[in-house]
């Protein structure tokens, strides 16, 4: 899977701390929406990274979205503050559309062959696609910027939960 995830101590430590503060919704909240606004320095520079994929083809004109699109609405964000605690940036291929979950994997290069027919057609000998890898070049540099973001989010969370 294409991500990029934050899983460290001291998430899990506030984590467990805001468990047993008075006021931990409005608490868990705040930290959620705040580790939500750094994961997004990440996923802006992924989805520059992906429109910046070659394209051979000009405009569509069959009302369908073309494939760069289709992969930069698949960069996505979850943000957990419960069981598992962890932030992270990656490709969902359920947002894709049919026939083409796997394609940010394909694109990318993890999964080995990409094929597809030609105008419409299956034929023997087919050459395969070749793969643009977008993720790593997307979130390289940034992520470690991303991660000293969270970490300072963390800590001003845990000075909340111990000045109340």
């Amino acid at each position: 899977m294409l991500q990029v995830s934050v899983r460290t101590a001291e998430l899990d430590r506030v984590n467990r701390a805001l468990a047993s503060a008075a006021d931990r919704v409005e608490l868990r909240r705040q930290m959620r929406s705040e580790l939500y606004a750094e994961a997004r320095q990440v996923l802006q520079p992924l989805r520059a990274s992906i429109m910046a994929i070659p394209s051979r083809s000009g405009p569509r004109r069959d009302g369908r979205r073309p494939l760069r699109q289709l992969l930069a609405g698949a960069a996505s964000i979850q943000v957990r503050t419960t069981g598992d605690p962890r932030v992270r940036v990656f490709m969902d291929g359920r947002k894709m559309p049919d026939r083409m979950k796997s394609l940010p994997a394909y694109m990318q290069g993890t999964k080995p062959h990409w094929r597809h027919p030609v105008h419409g057609v299956w034929r023997r000998g087919l050459r395969d696609q070749m793969p643009h890898p977008y993720f790593e070049r997307g979130t390289r540099g940034i992520s470690d910027d991303a991660v000293a973001g969270m970490e300072r989010v963390l800590e001003r969370t845990a000075r909340k939960i111990e000045g109340r």
